[in-house]
């Protein structure tokens, strides 16, 4: 396929599928495509479940990946370069805290240090030592959002952690 000919084929219109990459005249996303490549699908399979395609549809959508692959810049992640330094409220458990500083963060668990302190100490604390909140406390977005209160981030739990 030449580098034009992808551009018959392959459309991006904003009433369409929120605007991403589809064959023109359906509503199968190149996304959607490629999936079904990198599962196992083979071209005839698709092209027998959907027999509007065609060979070069599916080629189409492969060029489009490989050009929009050549305009992306990747930067990689150095995870073992840093760490975070987290506050864990007393309402996250220890089981976070031991996985958190098993990854080498800092990590200071308010269950251990300062039980039954009142949230706006809790907060104060966080903002001192230049730490993340970690809590499932929803009273803490109140304070930051409505009353504006001072935070170096905060990570809302909304449900029960689990560390495998």
């Amino acid at each position: 396929m030449t580098n034009d000919l992808w551009r018959d084929r392959i459309v991006i219109n904003p009433k369409v599928m929120m605007g991403k990459p589809v064959i023109r005249g359906t509503r199968l996303t190149v996304q959607f495509i490629l999936g079904l490549l990198a599962h196992g699908t083979t071209i005839n399979e698709i092209i027998e479940e959907y027999p509007i395609l065609t060979k070069e549809d599916i080629f189409a959508c492969l060029f489009f990946a490989t050009k929009a692959l050549e305009t992306t810049e990747f930067i990689p992640i150095q995870l073992e370069v840093g760490w975070v330094r987290f506050l864990l409220d007393e309402c996250v458990g220890p089981v976070v805290a031991r996985w958190l500083q098993n990854l080498n963060h800092d990590v200071i668990s308010i269950y251990d240090t300062n039980r039954g302190i009142a949230d706006q100490q809790v907060l104060q604390k966080a903002v001192q030592e230049k730490r993340i909140l970690i809590t499932n406390d929803k009273d803490f977005g109140d304070m930051v959002i409505r009353k504006k209160k001072k935070h170096c981030g905060i990570i809302f739990s909304l449900r029960r952690w689990k560390v495998i």
